[in-house]
């Protein structure tokens, strides 16, 4: 991709995020870290994206999802319709920039219809929830875009992230927002295989 090209992506993605901040500094939330965090980390991802195609493809995503990532952050819910959305409009994109799409989104469903089961049992043990409904729906929309040789990466790279946040927040009944960490470790992941595939 071109620099001139890379450049200005990079700066309409910080004028998103710049615009979510200032929309959700209307709402009542002032915290500027979440915007730092997600922003560093999207418009860093980037700068490895080389092939137009795929920083389209990463554009729109993160597109969908920075506005729910943020909410789930102060708010630690999602409004459904968003999510629904959202999902909708990741699954299309998906269909349109890649290809096999049918066999991943066959694999990564049986897999987090395994891993929903295996959360049952622990959320059974604890009495507590673990996981929000609305984890689940983002984690198949968001991975359904990866091969699926990165799921590994995409887990271990947001699961640091959120392990980080928990231990930022010094409190064992936090609740954590997985979605922000989710997308941050999705950019990471699809940027670097983007950077690896050109």
């Amino acid at each position: 991709m071109h620099n001139f090209n890379l450049i200005a992506a990079n700066v309409a993605l910080g004028f998103i995020i710049c615009g979510l901040y200032l929309w959700f500094k209307t709402k009542g939330q002032d915290s500027v870290s979440p915007f730092i965090f997600l922003g560093l980390f999207i418009c860093g991802s980037a700068t490895l994206i080389q092939d137009e195609r795929n920083f389209a493809f990463f554009f729109l995503v993160n597109l969908f999802w920075l506005p729910l990532a943020f909410d789930d952050y102060f708010t630690k819910s999602v409004s459904l319709q968003a999510l629904l959305i959202a999902t909708t409009a990741t699954i299309a994109t998906v269909f349109v920039f890649q290809e096999n799409t049918l066999s991943y989104m066959v694999i990564w469903s049986s897999i987090l219809l395994a891993l929903r089961i295996c959360v049952a049992v622990f959320e059974t043990l604890f009495g507590k929830q673990l996981v929000g409904g609305a984890d689940y729906i983002a984690a198949f929309a968001l991975i359904s875009s990866l091969k699926n040789n990165l799921l590994g990466y995409w887990l271990i790279f947001f699961s640091l992230l959120g392990i980080l946040h928990a231990v930022k927040q010094n409190s064992q009944t936090a609740q954590i927002p997985l979605i922000p960490f989710m997308l941050a470790g999705w950019a990471l992941t699809f940027a670097i295989s983007s950077a690896g595939s050109s």
